[in-house]
């Protein structure tokens, strides 16, 4: 099985923000980013279907953002993600919601994948809840139980179909 999860970089929740008057948007240079809190429950889940599925099923973060700000790869690679995918072109840059889930939807069609599992929210922006006509897991948060002393569980729902339980 292919689990793909949706990564992006957003400002750090402590940092001191501004918006530029001019357009409207979040003024990014200067601050300093993280992998969406987000996102990393989501990949915190991912990794657990893999250790429950077993066999040959693998990890793959997948973001769209400047070649840049590809540390966010590396990190989630270093969390146990198998491969990393960037989508990355000037041309995408400051993007609207609809035409970053167009440019994501049609690379994710490409690199193909049997679940997706993706944060459901960013910390910086809450355009809408993502809605896929695919397997997909989303809404994932933290869970004040715990799987491992080192791990928390995360806790998703599925906006798809039930997920069945995964045996080995």
């Amino acid at each position: 099985m292919k689990i793909v999860v949706t990564v992006k970089l957003v400002p750090d929740p402590n940092a001191e923000k501004h918006i530029d008057p001019a357009t409207r948007r979040l003024v990014r240079t200067g601050v300093e980013t993280v992998l969406n809190p987000y996102d990393e429950y989501a990949l915190e889940a991912a990794l657990q279907l893999k250790e429950r599925a077993g066999g040959d099923t693998t990890v793959t973060v997948f973001a769209m953002s400047p070649e840049s700000l590809k540390e966010i790869l590396r990190k989630a690679l270093a969390m146990g993600a198998d491969e990393a995918v960037l989508l990355s072109d000037a041309g995408l840059e400051g993007s609207d919601v609809w035409a970053t889930s167009y440019a994501m939807a049609h690379a994710l069609k490409k690199i193909g994948f049997d679940l997706l599992v993706v944060g459901g929210l960013t910390d910086d922006a809450a355009p809408a809840r993502f809605r896929a006509p695919w397997p997909s897991i989303s809404a994932c948060r933290a869970s004040p139980t715990r799987a491992k002393p080192t791990s928390p569980t995360a806790n998703c729902t599925s906006s798809a179909r039930p997920i069945p339980d995964i045996k080995r």
